[in-house]
């Protein structure tokens, strides 16, 4: 299993970069509001139990594609309550014999004020105003930060398109 794990600040790119990504690599798709959006809905966001459960069922789905070969490529906001985990879905691809290849996401300020505007992003239930955005980097100021891990690929989306990003993975990393 190759697992591309791809994670940075709201508005960065991510899920458009790994839809992208996804269809030229033909792995599958997962990314986190998949799962955040339906325990949002059950429990509210702040929820213990939405956040205890988002990690069991992140992980083991992520166990379960390691342990059958399924290549995937997931998505992600990293703060410091969840650094561990995405640490330990790391450790569970490598320990299932895979390779996690990290992609660290980022963009200006100016840029993510932009973006965050965007119609999509309230389909998902995203971010989708500067007060929200301001108000999370004031909560998770560490979720606008690279993290510490192995071989991981930094990229800048602020004046690349999408599919420049996603050149730029697929040859760092000899994705075809």
């Amino acid at each position: 299993m190759k697992l591309i794990l791809l994670y940075g600040a709201p508005g960065t790119g991510k899920l458009t970069v790994a839809t992208r990504l996804s269809k030229k690599t033909g792995y599958t798709l997962f990314h986190n509001h998949m799962i955040l959006n339906v325990l949002c809905e059950l429990y509210g966001y702040d929820n213990a139990i939405r956040r205890k459960l988002e990690k069991e069922f992140r992980l083991r789905i992520i166990e379960e594609s390691a342990k059958t070969d399924m290549n995937m490529i997931a998505t992600g906001v990293i703060m410091r309550d969840n650094e561990e985990f995405y640490k330990k879905i790391w450790q569970t691809v490598l320990d299932n014999n895979g390779e996690c290849l990290v992609v660290y996401l980022t963009a200006t300020k100016d840029i993510l004020i932009k973006r965050i505007g965007e119609e999509s992003r309230k389909n998902l239930k995203k971010i989708s105003t500067v007060e929200r955005l301001n108000e999370w980097h004031e909560q998770y100021p560490e979720s606008f930060e690279k993290l510490d891990f192995p071989n991981q690929y930094s990229v800048d989306t602020s004046n690349l398109s999408p599919d420049q990003v996603v050149r730029d993975i697929m040859s760092h990393y000899n994705l075809g």
